[in-house]
């Protein structure tokens, strides 16, 4: 599995129709963290893998 970018992780969330908090809560990460995931600018960090795995899998977005 590679590294999202902020825009796979944005259009991820919006295909399961979560809010950013919802997608947050789901993964247990705060609300700050996961915008912080999808910025594209500076403030922008990398999900952890292990993250977008658990939200892939709880999304059912998950390829096999």
């Amino acid at each position: 599995m590679q590294q999202p970018s902020p825009t796979e992780i944005k259009s991820a969330r919006l295909e399961a129709g979560l809010t950013q908090t919802e997608a947050a809560t789901l993964v247990h990460a705060g609300l700050k963290t996961w915008q912080n995931w999808e910025s594209e600018t500076g403030e922008s960090r990398k999900i952890p893998l292990a993250s977008w795995e658990l939200f892939l899998i709880k999304t059912s977005q998950v390829n096999s």
